[in-house]
């Protein structure tokens, strides 16, 4: 195949993983840095991420939207400490409640 019809099918699964999830197109575009569609995938990644963080803290009528919600996890975890942070992991990662049951979703075969 020729050179240019190469970058196109690359061009093309960059741009198709960027509009099903953003950042499966950021990974997809690591593979290739030195292409134009890659620099694009990571100027939109960019300017996506960076629109998550431009909005007030908290929600309100005007904004509801994913960037709020980020907004107010963050503001939310940035309030705590590193050892609050340490007993949650901890807590996670410790069954001293008993035993944990885990359930696995069988599929029909």
């Amino acid at each position: 195949m020729s050179t240019k019809l190469v970058n196109k099918q690359n061009a093309i699964i960059k741009y198709f993983f960027f509009i099903i999830n953003p950042l499966f197109g950021l990974f997809v575009s690591l593979r290739d840095l030195k292409s134009e569609s890659s620099y694009k995938v990571f100027m939109l990644f960019a300017v996506l991420f960076g629109i998550c963080f431009t909005v007030p803290s908290g929600r309100t009528s005007e904004f509801t939207g994913d960037g709020a919600v980020y907004r107010l996890r963050f503001d939310r975890s940035a309030a705590k400490s590193s050892n609050d942070f340490n007993e949650l992991v901890t807590g996670y990662f410790a069954f001293d409640e008993g035993e944990k049951t885990f359930i696995l979703q069988q599929y029909p075969t």
